[in-house]
């Protein structure tokens, strides 16, 4: 009886987190008329940091390294961050994980950007527990939100969310 018990549970948690979204990404068209070196910070929790990481640079090959912070997060504080980085020429679109803030390069400037929240309508589905939104990088530094299957370039932005878009620091 336990483990019919047992097992119902488990069928009604999968039915119920069924339409759950719990991992988001973010993708980057740059249309800043210039190559651009990236740099992303993720951070990572204590628990699953193995994990984490392993899944990080599936997702992400090539070289990256990994600082200890502080960063107080609601209830829990996060203690190590991930840091990639890159180039991504005028015309490229790539993703970015698990972005929490971004360091923009580019005929000498520098521009920094803390990530904000997204309203789920700039959402697409890409699995059935993942989810996209697209943001595309002008020539001032600015980083728009895109509806989701917007054709690339953009020229005719939607309303943006509030903060959006992010401005360079």
């Amino acid at each position: 009886m336990k483990k019919y018990l047992l097992f119902f549970g488990i069928v009604i948690a999968v039915v119920i987190c069924g339409g759950c979204v719990s991992i988001s990404n973010a993708g980057l068209y740059n249309h800043s008329g210039h190559l651009l070196s990236i740099t992303t910070y993720s951070l990572i929790s204590d628990e699953g940091y193995d994990q984490v990481i392993r899944h990080r640079i599936k997702l992400r090959p090539g070289p990256y390294k990994v600082n200890k912070v502080n960063v107080p997060a609601g209830d829990h504080t996060y203690h190590f961050e991930i840091e990639y980085q890159f180039m991504l020429a005028d015309g490229q679109f790539t993703e970015l994980v698990g972005l929490y803030k971004l360091k923009v390069q580019s005929n000498q400037k520098v521009w920094n950007y803390a990530a904000r929240w997204i309203p789920p309508e700039f959402y697409k589905r890409t699995g059935r527990h993942m989810r996209s939104v697209e943001l595309q990088i002008e020539p001032d530094g600015a980083i728009y939100v895109l509806a989701p299957n917007m054709l690339k370039p953009v020229t005719n932005f939607p309303t943006q969310p509030s903060g959006y878009p992010l401005r360079p620091k």
